[in-house]
């Protein structure tokens, strides 16, 4: 009899675990859009803090994108490779420990390495999210969650700009990028 119970809180918790999974993987998403769009509100600051040019200013937001882009097709590969659930460990990490660095950074340089790991940590969240659906969800599925994937990442940017500005009003941009950073490191410790 006590078995059997056992058998069915283990099935209601099945039930549940993919959906946790791929929420997990679309917050991810969500998140790297937000840092992704973070530059359009801290750009002032950073010019301030860092006294660099427009130039300098756009190098720093583009180092975000051309890393992100040259980590599509190695991290398709590596998820293939390594499966999802090591590399978005690791790769939410390294956005967290990034924008973390980014928050502590007194100099130009620290914060473009910061950025770039920021860019390359953030280069496997839809591919990772894309892959645990297929895993962990039917074919019918597939197109309806990664729909709401897209729906919710894409959130991330409208987050990363607007209510982010609102936040830097009250508080400073190395206490935001902080409190982003920590976001990153919890994500990385519930995705494992």
């Amino acid at each position: 009899m006590e078995s059997t119970v056992t058998e069915t809180r283990n099935l209601k918790h099945k039930k549940w675990l993919p959906l946790l999974i791929w929420f997990l993987a679309a917050f991810f998403f969500f998140y790297e859009f937000l840092l992704q769009n973070s530059t359009s509100v801290l750009g002032s600051y950073m010019t301030d803090a860092f006294h660099i040019n427009a130039t300098q200013l756009g190098l720093l937001t583009m180092s975000y994108f051309v890393t992100y882009s040259a980590v599509q097709i190695p991290a398709g590969m590596l998820l293939d490779r390594f499966g999802p659930r090591k590399l978005l460990t690791m790769a939410a990490g390294l956005c967290g420990f990034g924008t973390l660095l980014m928050a502590v950074a007194t100099r130009y340089d620290v914060v473009l390495g910061a950025r770039m790991f920021t860019g390359f940590g953030s280069g496997f969240a839809m591919l990772g999210a894309l892959v645990l659906t297929a895993n962990w969800f039917s074919s019918r599925r597939f197109a309806l969650l990664h729909g709401l994937t897209l729906t919710i990442g894409i959130s991330g940017a409208v987050f990363g700009s607007a209510p982010l500005g609102f936040v830097l009003k009250h508080t400073s941009w190395r206490s935001t990028l902080t409190f982003l950073g920590i976001i990153g490191i919890v994500l990385m410790l519930t995705i494992w």
